[in-house]
This record gives C-alpha cells, structure tokens and sequence, in this order.
C-alpha cells in the first residue's frame, strides 16, 4: 500500500513537470497567426490544473516576494487598457493585457507544484536532443556547405513567423533564429552547474558556440566562469556577488562595443539583422518619442504605427520594452529584480540567475512574453530547490 501511495504521488508531479517542460520548447507557436505563445499557455495551465487535481494544495508560497511582481503585473495591464482607449483601440493591446494576466497567474503558483528534480530531469532530456540537431546543422553548413531549414516540432502553418522558402547559413534546430537556441543553452548551464554536472555546462557552452548566438556564448561563459569562481572559494557563501554584478556590466559593455563594429562587415543574423539593427536602432527609435509617451509607453503592438515596419519588426532589447510598456514598468521590473536579489541573500545561483536575466534584457525584449515566463519560471524554480536544500542543512535564511 505504501508503495503504491509514493507512486501515485510521484506520477502525477512527472506527467505535470513533462508538460511544462514540452510547453517552453513550443514558445513561439500560435494559432490562425495571433497570440504568439499560445500554446505554451495552454500547456503551463494544463500542468497547473493536474498537479491540483492530483492533490497538490494551491498555495501562494512567499507573498511578500511576489507583491512587487503583481504591482508591475497590474501596473503593465493598466498601461496596455490605457493605451487601447487612447490609441485607436489596437485590439493587440488587449491581448497582451491578457498575456501579462496568464503569465502572472502561471508564475504565480506553478513553480511551486513542479517539482525541481522532475523538472531538471526532462528538461535536461529535451535540451539535449535539440542540441543534438544543432551539432547535425552545423556539420551541414560548414562541411557540406548546405543551407538548412528549421525543424518543426507542430504544424508548420501554427509557427509565428513561418515560411517553407526560408533557409538558415546558421544552426537553429527547432527554434526560429539562433538565439533562441542560445537562451536554452543558457539555462541548462545554470541548472547543471547548480546540480554539479559540470561536463553538462560545457558540452551546452560548446554547442551554444556551434549555434553562433553571441548572445548564448556569453551568458553560458558567464554561468561557468562564476561556477568556477565558486569552486576555488571552496565556500559559495564566501563569493562576492557585487563583484559578478561588474563582471556581468563590464562583459555586457564588451559585448556592446564589438557587436556595434561587427554590424559593419560581419553579418552574424544573415540578412543584416545585426545586434546593431535589434539595440542601436532601439535607441534610435526612443528618440523620437516625447516623454510621455516613454513614460507611461505607447503599447505593445504600436510600434509599427510609429516606425517603419521593416524596422520595428527586428527591434528588441531594453529600449523597446521601454517604448512599449513605459519607463515606469521598467523601473518597477528592476526593483522587483533588486528585491529578489536582496531577500535571497544565501542563494547565490538564484542571484546569478536574476543577473542573466538582466544582461539578456538588454539585446532581447524579454518582458511579458514566453522568454520572460520560462527565465522567471527557472528563477523562481531554483530558488525553491535550494531555499529547501539550505533549510535541510539548517543554514538561517
């Protein structure tokens, strides 16, 4: 009987963690062209709703930490209605409304009905098998000298931005540029060197290498570089986090500057879609707003009636989060960033996390969208796993 009750136990939080594992790698999914996400959506709340079924209690565990994220939450819903109201009513500005809700509500409570080991265990699968085709891709095009077209993991015609014409002179495997290859990679580099599978952070940093996102390369180097670091300290608690927040600074200023004089003879997105087109033109693009409207922000969805569409559709980074949901937002999302990393003051690999997150804003529009769901979901997610881990041990947090 007893053997049977564990079992019952550990099936349902399986099933629900493999859900929510298969939901990240099907982010940029839609249905009939609209909802970017969509299904990831639908597969986070279907996981939420079998773990609840199955008798996990639906707790909200450490309120304090998460009224910051529901002030910014709401604060971006009234920019969104705002903005629907005053601007010619852009019915996207509702639906990114209602995305800032799931998203919310999801971060809200599923982290803590899936388990870290579960999780860890298919997503560790899944990262694997796609870095698998990467290393195929990139035998492909710099062996045989053959452009390569994206693997599609549900029907071609459900994918954001789809096109069967479309061939790829980089690795992508199942994702629809390189970079998104290169945010996965970095969260495995994380979760294994928090799990001490180092060999794992390298074999993910050297195919983030194959996959050419810079992106990717630095912030797999910057996760293995601290992991490092931690290990000469012997102590993880003895590691001066405020040092790796200059690091961090510094290697982001590097990245800055060589990407800026690489847009001008090296062309690493194919088609001119440079680091310098996605921030240099952000900036540019700011500029011709006036301070109200990088205030309050013009509303995601807008920004092709201000800037030419052939433009706005490849601009991201910090800049366009602030054109879209204001200065405010921004501001708010840091202090709920600087919050997380003040309560979690033992929790080094939380910290870092929150570090990541921070540096890859600044090239990619990462706010309110499914990149932003699964980056806030590992945090949120480690930070379960070794809060329990330091508790065990008796360490006074």
């Amino acid at each position: 009987m007893l053997k049977k009750k564990r079992m019952s136990v550990k099936i349902p939080d399986d099933i629900a963690a493999l859900i929510c594992t298969a939901s990240f790698f099907v982010m940029d999914y839609t249905i009939a062209g609209k909802g970017v996400g969509f299904i990831t959506y639908v597969f986070c709340i279907l996981a939420l709703l079998i773990s609840v079924c199955k008798g996990k209690k639906l707790i909200i565990r450490r309120l304090k930490e998460k009224t910051l994220f529901t002030v910014m939450t709401i604060s971006c819903i009234s920019a969104q209605i705002g903005n629907y109201i005053i601007r010619n009513h852009n019915s996207t500005l509702i639906t990114s409304a209602a995305v800032c809700i799931i998203i919310w509500g999801i971060l809200l409570v599923l982290p803590d009905l899936i388990g870290f080991e579960s999780f860890y265990k298919y997503f560790k699968l899944a990262c694997i098998l796609v870095s698998f085709v990467i290393i195929i891709q990139f035998i492909l095009i710099y062996v045989f000298h053959q452009d390569i077209s994206r693997i599609y993991l549900l029907p071609e015609k459900w994918a954001f931005a789809s096109d069967e014409s479309i061939t790829h002179a980089r690795p992508i495997s199942i994702f629809p540029e390189p970079s998104f290859y290169g945010n996965f990679a970095g969260m495995m580099v994380l979760l294994s060197c928090y799990k001490k599978e180092r060999y794992i952070s390298i074999y993910f940093l050297f195919t983030a290498v194959l996959s050419t996102s810079l992106t990717g390369i630095c912030i797999c180097m910057f996760f293995i570089v601290f992991d490092w670091y931690s290990r000469r300290k012997k102590s993880i608690k003895n590691i001066d986090v405020r040092k790796w927040l200059v690091a961090a600074i510094l290697l982001l200023v590097l990245f800055f500057v060589y990407q800026c004089f690489a847009s001008g003879g090296l062309d690493f997105a194919r088609y001119g879609r440079s680091f310098y087109i996605r921030v240099i033109s952000g900036y540019r693009a700011m500029k011709m707003f006036d301070w109200k409207d990088l205030l309050f922000g013009i509303g995601y969805g807008n920004m092709h009636f201000f800037v030419n569409p052939g433009v706005s559709n490849y601009l991201s980074g910090i800049f366009t989060i602030i054109i879209n949901y204001g200065i405010i937002n921004m501001l708010i999302f840091l202090m709920f960033c600087m919050d997380f990393f003040l309560r979690c003051k033992k929790m080094q690999y939380t910290r870092m996390a929150i570090a990541g997150i921070l540096v890859l804003m600044i090239g990619q529009a990462m706010f309110y969208n499914t990149s932003f769901l699964i980056w806030i979901f590992i945090i949120y997610i480690v930070r379960k796993d070794e809060s329990q881990i330091m508790n065990c041990q008796g360490v006074n947090l």
